[in-house]
């Protein structure tokens, strides 16, 4: 009788493993500018910097790039505000963005910039990894989505790295690296003469957002189709 309950529970058992191998959960995480997100062992962390990996032909470690990232927010409120542009020379502000790999797993990582569609934002340019620059009004960024910070439609640029990034290292080179706005302040004056206010644009809280995502590469043959399983 013991030797009949032994094996009707070994098969159960070996029905519970079968049936568990339909529902696979993968390890992700996502990461913003401003804030950590772990999920399981992938773990990784948005480092943006006012510099990028090579600053008056020397190298920046990745020790550099996260200490940069410390005054980041005073760099914003200091050169990316009030920003005067003229017509051939437009004013740039610096978003180098890196994504270290802090967890214990090889990730594939991409990076999503999206930015609020209305007259404004029509003056900025986005820069993307040295060699891809766009106008927000061109059709490379594709179709409009729903902006995630709620309201309105965006914009969306997705920068995928297709190699996986390993544990304890950063990207090599930036994602995002320049924003300029190409807009020139004008001044008006009211129907009794009394001069108006203008100031340039402010890059540094704009409504621009960045996020980064990450899955486990263990299990997929390319990022493509580990992406294709985020959720």
């Amino acid at each position: 009788m013991k030797g009949k309950i032994l094996v009707l529970s070994l098969a159960i058992l070996a029905l519970s493993i079968a049936g568990s191998a339909t529902t696979l959960s993968y390890f992700t995480d996502a990461d913003s500018s401003t804030a950590n997100f772990t999920v399981g062992k992938v773990k990784i962390r948005t480092i943006a910097t006012s510099i990028g990996r090579w600053e008056n032909e020397t190298q920046m470690s990745d020790a550099d790039l996260i200490t940069n990232s410390s005054g980041y927010s005073t760099y914003l409120q200091e050169k990316c505000s009030n920003m005067l542009g003229e017509v051939d020379k437009p004013a740039v502000c610096n978003r180098y963005i890196f994504v270290q790999n802090t967890g214990t797993v090889a990730a594939y990582v991409r990076v999503k910039v999206q930015i609020p569609i209305n007259d404004y934002y029509n003056k900025i340019r986005i820069k993307y990894g040295g060699s891809k620059e766009y106008d927000v009004t061109e059709p490379n960024f594709g179709d409009p989505v729903n902006c995630a910070s709620g309201g309105g439609l965006c914009f969306e640029y997705v920068f995928t790295r297709f190699q996986p990034l390993q544990p304890g290292t950063m990207t090599t080179n930036p994602s995002l690296t320049a924003m300029t706005y190409s807009g020139v302040a004008q001044t008006n004056t009211t129907d009794d003469g009394e001069e108006g206010s203008s100031g340039g644009a402010d890059l540094s809280t704009n409504g621009i957002r960045v996020y980064t995502q990450a899955i486990q590469a263990q299990g997929f043959s390319s990022a493509t189709e580990a992406f294709s399983q985020y959720k």
